[in-house]
């Protein structure tokens, strides 16, 4: 009779973004359901109480079963949150004459709000900062959007706002520049012009701005481009450096691994002598992870796993390892215990062996094992026992024990026959199966009585 229930592992709190489709979300990864028999299990989730589509916490019971219908429930808080930015659309750089009186509707008329949960959120609800525009003076301007909804998520956006007159330069091709981390020097006017309604080309007035740009560290730097004409007309645009890292981390300590057969490994065992390092982050070893969904503990062979490890600029390093899994154990011999008999009594061997159990960690229990050593059933003493047993893979189990015989009791040893005596005359050694040589003879009793 089964009445254990099922157990459930690895539970844990769960963080769902408002609005998710449930139909896709995978509630049930990494949990392990375990059962004492191996049949059937049923699992379920009871989500009534769940809203996904309204911020909060509540709670939903995992329920599983088994074959036996012995039940087990779990519950376990899902906090319903809103991680997502609201979206500011279609925005564009701006233009407007000098002197135009400008106004917080210039710069949203033409935009659109989007919020995964805020749906009242309009185009009046972004910020506007456009208050450092002098319109009295022709050049361009940056000009920030900002929105944010009611769980504290926000969106910001840059654009270029030109104040201009009927005769103002144009720069062309100034975009974000990417360069690796130490690079000595870059041609920040490659490929960028300036074309002016009135002067012509004015590409040699181009003047750079790139102090607050460290190509020797990781990170994003505001470059600034800016042009006059002869009219006191100028443009500024301002692009950024994104100064990266390409080297890739290196992970060290990789070795190809020998694990015994139906042992249980988690992912503590294959990173504990595993380091990483990366020319930027120092040491990384704590992001490395390994993929294990290859490696099958409970059967022998040669599987791959994976590891993995991503530094702060996104570069990837996977390297894999091969583990192979082993039978080493020797089997294991229970009930074996010393056995007392009589003087000249019969060992009796499969009586012996019937007592005794041998179980493999991988071949399960097995039948076939051997009992040897030498006895003389006709002389009192302790004699050993040897019993071996193998498994599948060689690996080999020993167990002695002792057969004591004992003398036997002076009454017993007498009989009521007046002619015949049944007595030991000789014994014999044996392997696997115990046998002795039992002799008669008649002897003639003396007045007295005795043998």
């Amino acid at each position: 009779v089964d009445t254990i229930p099922p157990q459930i592992e690895n539970l844990h709190d769960l963080i769902i973004e408002v609005n998710t489709n449930l139909n896709n979300y995978d509630f049930w990864q990494d949990i392990i359901v375990k059962d004492n028999s191996n049949g059937y299990i049923s699992k379920e989730i009871d989500r009534s109480k769940l809203n996904i589509g309204i911020i909060g916490e509540y709670e939903i019971t995992y329920i599983v079963r088994d074959e036996a219908k012995n039940e087990t429930r779990k519950n376990v808080k899902v906090k319903v949150v809103d991680t997502k930015a609201p979206e500011i659309k279609y925005t564009k750089d701006l233009k407007f004459l000098v002197n135009t009186q400008l106004t917080k509707w210039m710069f949203i008329e033409h935009l659109q709000v989007y919020d995964n949960y805020d749906k009242h959120l309009t185009i009046n609800d972004i910020e506007v900062y456009y208050d450092h525009i002098d319109v009295t003076k022709p050049g361009i301007y940056p000009v920030m959007y900002f929105l944010s909804d009611s769980s504290g998520n926000y969106d910001t956006k840059m654009i270029n706002v030109r104040i201009y007159d009927e005769d103002y330069p144009v720069i062309i091709n100034a975009t974000n520049i990417r360069v690796p981390v130490g690079t000595t020097s870059v041609d920040y006017l490659a490929n960028v012009s300036c074309i002016d309604e009135t002067d012509g080309n004015l590409t040699d007035k181009i003047i750079v701005n790139d102090k607050l740009v460290n190509l020797n560290k990781v990170g994003t730097y505001p470059l600034q481009y800016s042009v006059f004409d002869s009219s006191g007309n100028y443009t500024v645009v301002v692009v950024y450096v994104i100064v990266y890292d390409a080297d890739l981390p290196i992970i060290s300590g990789l070795k190809d691994l020998t694990i015994e057969v139906n042992l249980t490994y988690d992912e503590t065992f294959f990173l504990k002598d595993i380091t990483a390092y990366d020319n930027i982050d120092g040491d990384i070893t704590n992001w490395v992870t390994v993929d294990l969904s290859k490696l099958d503990t409970t059967k022998l062979g040669t599987y791959e796993i994976t590891y993995t490890v991503i530094d702060s600029s996104n570069n990837k390093v996977t390297e894999k390892v091969m583990v192979t899994v082993v039978d080493t154990t020797p089997p294991e011999i229970i009930g074996v215990k010393d056995v007392t008999i009589k003087l000249n009594e019969e060992f009796d061997v499969e009586k012996f062996k019937d007592g005794i159990k041998v179980y493999d960690n991988y071949d399960g229990e097995i039948t076939d094992f051997i009992v040897k050593g030498f006895i003389d059933t006709s002389k009192v003493g302790n004699y050993t026992l040897t019993i071996e047993a193998k498994d599948s893979h060689g690996n080999k189990k020993v167990v002695t024990c002792k057969l004591i015989v004992e003398p036997l009791d002076t009454k017993k040893e007498r009989f009521n026959d007046k002619d015949l005596g049944l007595y030991v005359v000789g014994g014999m050694g044996f392997l696997l199966l115990f046998t002795g040589f039992l002799g008669y003879r008649t002897r003639k009793r003396h007045k007295n009585n005795t043998l």
